[in-house]
């Protein structure tokens, strides 16, 4: 069984090839039904509701402002277009599988620029959404569902293992393996996918995080050793220096531009005291949006607490049976952790950013982090 470890990661003279089984996985639970599946709620006035089953079907006439929820994989994204699903009536679409025409629909959920997303919408979106979760419990996540799916390489054999989605925590031994020769390298991917957004798709280096160009830019959706090493920054663009350039997604694709127009924590999200607050930033974001029927600002404390305090809804990772703690990282882990956060929280305090409300509110995010994973790591020291 541990073999199966290898249909995830295979080395290939020398280079690692990542398969995308997460959006694999991401497509198909958007696709089918899963058990437990109230999607939607209904406003009954005096801030009550009531769960009625989504909207699938896409509506082809109609005209959505459309909202893209991004972030890294493992940050249960899926959280987050739940509770828009659960404002609206109306469900998403997913960045898998890569078609040429998405169905009508006012959310699509994607891990772009991380090796795991794809850019498969076009120019469909008009705002972007970042999710944010602290980074030990993206990873471990990111892992969880892999295992779930078997670390299938293709739909066929990912759909076999659909009912096991969002059940159990993989056992400890798959996860050390896989935390062992991913985590490091997947720092770096968590901070420059918060990077690509905020800078409005500035092109940067993975590792060290400076200007780079068109061409090492797409070298680095094959995130192999060449790649994560900075060997291919060194090779293909070295001491030159590089004018800022940015993604044509973002100048050309996007409506609105790449940057976000709110950040979402979901550790904030799903805290009982704390969650109803950013469940209303959520709405905030949708109400005016063209073609979205937003439920009444009475009813969405309501509609909150049904997903989220009464487990309604699609199953998701707060469903996962296991004990979390027996999932941890190593000291050096961990301080990699707090150096990359430190590093965009500095970042996104500088003068530079100065009157960005969204900026603001993440660098109060990744400093909330920055407590949790320090207290950790003070665990084992």
């Amino acid at each position: 069984m541990r073999a199966l470890f290898v249909s995830f990661v295979l080395e290939n003279n020398k280079k690692i090839i990542v398969l995308n089984v997460f959006l694999i996985c991401l497509f198909l639970i958007n696709t089918y039904n899963i058990p437990n599946a109230h999607r939607l709620s209904l406003d009954l006035g005096d801030g009550n509701c009531k769960w009625t089953p989504p909207v699938y079907e896409p509506n082809n006439t109609a005209t959505y402002f459309k909202t893209l929820i991004t972030g890294y994989p493992g940050g249960a994204k899926r959280l987050v277009y739940v509770q828009m699903e659960g404002l609206v009536a109306l469900t998403s679409n997913d960045e898998w599988p890569d078609i040429l025409k998405k169905p009508n629909r006012p959310f699509l959920k994607s891990n772009y620029p991380h090796h795991e997303g794809r850019w498969t919408w076009g120019d469909q979106m008009d705002q972007v959404v970042l999710v944010m979760r602290d980074p030990r419990k993206a990873i471990r996540e990111y892992h969880d569902v892999l295992h779930d799916i078997n670390y299938a390489n293709d739909a066929k054999t990912a759909y076999e293992f659909i009912h096991k989605l969002y059940m159990v925590r993989a056992p400890v031994g798959y996860y050390l393996e896989w935390r062992d020769d991913r985590t490091l390298a997947e720092i770096h991917w968590y901070g420059w996918v918060i990077d690509f957004w905020m800078e409005n798709g500035l092109l940067r280096d993975i590792t060290s995080h400076n200007l780079t160009t068109q061409e090492h830019f797409k070298r680095q959706e094959q995130p192999d050793n060449y790649t994560e090493s900075g060997r291919a920054f060194e090779v293909m663009v070295g001491n030159a220096t590089i004018e800022p350039q940015y993604s044509k997604h973002c100048t050309a694709d996007m409506r609105n531009a790449c940057e976000p127009v709110a950040v979402i924590s979901v550790d904030r999200l799903i805290d009982p005291e704390r969650g109803s607050m950013e469940a209303a930033k959520i709405g905030a974001i949708l109400d005016g949006n063209q073609g979205l029927d937003v439920v009444s600002i009475e009813a969405r404390g309501c509609i909150w607490e049904e997903i989220t305090l009464r487990n309604k809804g699609v199953r998701t990772m707060i469903d996962r049976s296991g004990k979390e703690n027996e999932y941890g990282f190593t000291q050096e882990m961990l301080e990699a952790m707090v150096v990359e956060l430190n590093r965009l929280i500095n970042k996104y305090s500088s003068s530079l950013w100065d009157g960005n409300i969204v900026a603001q509110d993440l660098v109060e995010i990744l400093n909330e982090y920055v407590i949790d994973v320090s207290a950790e790591l003070s665990d084992l020291t």
